[in-house]
C-alpha cells in the first residue's frame, strides 16, 4: 500500500516520511506539504485508510491463532460433518476460514449467522 501511495500521489515524497505519516509519528499535512505534487484530498485518505490498517486490523488478524480461532476444514473435519448422509457442505466453506470453538474443533453453525439466508 505505500509503494502504491508513494508512487500514485506522492513521487516527490520520501519513503520513510510517508511511513512516519501511516505509522503516526509524523502528521500527513506535514507530509503532504512537502509535496508540492501531491493531490492531497486523495492521499489524506489513503494515508488515513493505510493507519486503520495497520493500528486496528493487522494486530486483530495477526492475533487469530489457526485451527483454534480459525482455519481450514480438513478432511477430517469434512468427513466427520457429512458422515450423517443428509448434510452437503457448500464449495465456499471447503476453502474459506471457517470458527473454530476450540482447538481442531470447527463450529458446526459456522455457514451462516443469518438463518434466514
Amino acid at each position: 500500500l505505500l509503494v502504491w501511495i508513494k508512487y500514485t500521489f506522492l513521487p516527490s515524497v520520501e519513503t520513510e516520511a510517508s511511513l512516519a505519516a501511516i505509522l503516526g509519528d509524523e502528521s500527513v499535512e506535514a507530509v503532504l506539504s512537502s509535496a508540492p505534487d501531491a493531490r492531497s484530498d486523495d492521499a489524506v485518505k489513503l494515508f488515513a485508510l493505510a493507519r486503520q490498517w495497520i493500528t486496528s486490523l493487522l494486530p486483530f488478524t495477526l492475533a487469530k491463532i489457526n485451527r483454534v480461532s480459525y482455519g481450514l476444514l480438513s478432511a477430517a473435519d469434512i468427513a466427520l460433518i457429512t458422515s450423517d448422509g443428509a448434510r452437503q457442505i457448500p464449495r465456499a466453506r471447503r476453502l474459506l476460514a471457517v470458527p473454530f470453538v476450540g482447538l481442531d474443533i470447527p463450529s458446526r453453525t459456522n455457514e451462516f449467522a443469518q438463518p434466514d439466508v
